[in-house]
């Protein structure tokens, strides 16, 4: 679990001649520069098993402006700090390397006052992918947390408390269902890329939310994800199941939901049978 810091100033013009040949828009790579931070550590976390959060962690001794802002939040209580407190939407890009199964998750957070930084999270998806998998968790706070705290959490072993967390947090978006979605393609890019073992065996998830309409004011929805490795598709029937569910032999899970229950199925498909996804998005910024 590492630390989140800024990049430096040879780490950033490194980033910049990679991505340069990645192919990827001189304008993509100045917003993803900006703010840059390699390497955050992320932790999930809930409180009565139902407000479900994303906390990423910030070194508050390497970023002076969340430092500041972290301290004003131990200051005051939650309504005047929320009071005084404003962000924007978050942003994403992903980007793909053209020749080589490998791609960056780049998710932008912005302060808008009582000061304004803007800090890119960057997540290699290769190397990363349990932490892009919180990221799936559609309706979950996404916040900054101060490392210390969050590192007493992680000692826990296990998902940290709403309370704790939340008190010492910068709230700055939420997981919306297309981010959701974005974040799991970014993840399977890589399987899916031609350099990729051909033969490998791949599966698919299939989610199916069966909701009863007078009661939750809406109908279910159906998911089918692109194809994932092996344990990779486990991490996503966990995040969506919303507990650390194991058995390896088992292919069907169900769990209730607000209004309804959920059922999550997986199949294998090989590697290169993509009529299981869609195309590979162009590298730019994702809505």
């Amino acid at each position: 679990m590492s630390r989140a810091q800024l990049l430096t100033k040879p780490e950033r013009h490194k980033l910049r001649q990679v991505l340069g040949q990645w192919r990827i828009p001189p304008a993509v790579i100045r917003e993803v520069l900006r703010g840059g931070v390699f390497g955050p550590g992320v932790l999930a976390f809930d409180q009565d098993g139902v407000d479900r959060g994303v906390a990423i962690m910030v070194d508050e001794r390497r970023d002076a402006q969340l430092a500041r802002l972290f301290d004003r939040r131990a200051e005051l209580d939650n309504d005047a700090f929320l009071g005084e407190f404003e962000s924007g939407a978050p942003r994403a890009h992903t980007l793909f390397c053209p020749d080589r199964p490998e791609a960056l998750f780049a998710f932008t957070v912005c302060v808008d006052r009582p000061i304004a930084p803007t800090r890119t999270y960057l997540l290699l998806v290769s190397k990363q992918a349990r932490m892009l998998s919180f990221l799936c968790q559609r309706g979950a706070t996404i916040c900054l947390v101060p490392h210390v705290v969050a590192l007493r959490e992680w000692a826990k072993e296990g998902t940290g408390t709403g309370y704790d967390l939340y008190s010492r947090a910068l709230p700055v978006g939420l997981v919306t269902a297309a981010r959701s979605r974005r974040v799991v393609r970014a993840m399977t890019q890589v399987t899916r890329h031609p350099l990729a073992v051909a033969d490998e065996t791949m599966f698919v998830v299939h989610v199916k939310d069966t909701i009863s309409v007078p009661l939750a004011g809406h109908e279910g929805v159906e998911y089918r994800s692109p194809p994932l490795q092996r344990e990779e598709a486990l991490t996503l029937v966990r995040v969506l199941l919303g507990e650390d569910r194991r058995g390896a032999e088992t292919r069907s899970w169900r769990c209730a939901i607000a209004g309804g229950q959920r059922t999550l199925t997986i199949r294998p498909v090989r590697a290169g049978d993509h009529s299981a996804n869609g195309g590979q998005p162009a590298n730019g910024a994702l809505p």
